[in-house]
């Protein structure tokens, strides 16, 4: 699960950014059961890495991203 926030979708399908370093990384995912909270990840993603959930919209693969206090 992740926040439903993390999740993107567009033509190329749904997608989360993970961030590796400090760039953001674009992972396709498959989705699952949705809440108005959190989305069902459907598959492997990195859980060591971090997901981007704020301002993913704005980012690239690739990109630069700073990362806030944890909420």
């Amino acid at each position: 699960m992740v926040p439903r926030d993390a999740v993107l979708r567009d033509a190329k399908g749904d997608y989360i950014f993970q961030v590796t370093g400090s760039k953001a990384e674009r992972v396709a995912v498959k989705t699952g059961i949705e809440t108005d909270k959190y989305t069902e990840i459907i598959g492997s993603i990195d859980t060591k890495r971090r997901i981007v959930t704020v301002g993913n919209y704005e980012l690239q693969d690739g990109m630069a991203v700073r990362e806030g206090a944890p909420k």
